[in-house]
């Protein structure tokens, strides 16, 4: 049987518009300006999105969570996992400061017209990725961590680092028998009996924000890897302030364990 190749998202509409108005007489497509550009690309960049302008609950980047701001967990996290470069991709300069105060580096700040709540991430991810490439900058790996995600565990995340570079394409899912209510008990630290999730021939999952990574050259992408978050405690996405309570309580109780430090 002849081996499939991944599915590709070829540049869409928006990438056009960006290139027009922001990076004028460059190619629309990621992989085909680096294969122009004739570099060898062997760096590795995580990427950490964080815009100002959320909706649901005010400056939720920056929130505190038991002292520390909560992209400050991504960016420890990132900072343990060896790569290359940790940009922090913000449209504030009040989030720029914090994340330089925790490791980061914030080479631009995003126009605020690529920072709005309808803009998706994908745009933010390609303005940064277009802004490199134009600093002649040789990126090879790109990882997403989302700021809102804050329970990773740092050896689990150096492993994933790996799988991505050697797949080419990699991404964190959660299937729909994990969940936080039904594994952790009342104790937050005990797992209840049915903690894992039942074997079947299909799953159906959805992508969460835990990690994603890709090569930026698409002839690199050899298979997609699609990693299950069994951790229903790696599956909170703090978007509400009973995320943040329910955070609060976990970090407080100690009974989720990061790798390294948090500070």
């Amino acid at each position: 049987m002849k081996k499939q190749r991944p599915f590709v998202r070829r540049p869409q509409d928006w990438c056009q518009k960006i290139v027009d108005r922001y990076f004028p007489g460059t190619l629309k497509s990621i992989s085909d300006e680096i294969k122009r550009s004739g570099r060898k690309c062997d760096k590795t960049v995580i990427h950490i999105a964080a815009r100002s302008g959320s909706s649901r609950l005010k400056d939720k980047n920056i929130k505190p969570l038991c002292g520390i701001p909560l992209m400050g967990y991504t960016i420890a996290i990132a900072r343990s996992m060896g790569a290359d470069r940790i940009l922090v991709n913000t449209d504030s300069a009040e989030y720029a400061k914090t994340a330089e105060r925790y490791g980061a580096e914030i080479p631009f700040l995003r126009p605020p017209e690529l920072a709005t709540d309808k803009v998706s991430p994908g745009i933010a991810t390609y303005y940064a990725q277009k802004w490199l490439l134009q600093q002649e900058y040789p990126v090879k790996t790109w990882i997403e961590l989302y700021p809102t995600s804050p329970f990773r565990n740092a050896i689990k995340m150096q492993k994933y680092l790996k799988k991505a570079k050697k797949s080419g394409s990699f991404f964190t899912v959660a299937v729909p028998q994990t969940s936080f209510d039904n594994i952790y008990d009342e104790n937050m630290c005990q797992r209840s009996s049915n903690a894992e999730p039942n074997e079947n021939h299909n799953i159906f999952f959805k992508r969460i924000g835990n990690m994603t990574g890709h090569d930026l050259v698409l002839s690199n992408l050899h298979w997609r890897h699609c990693q299950i978050i069994n951790d229903p405690v790696e599956l909170i996405d703090i978007d509400t302030e009973s995320d943040f309570e329910k955070a609060t309580k976990i970090i407080d109780s100690g009974c989720y364990n990061f790798g390294v430090p948090i500070c």
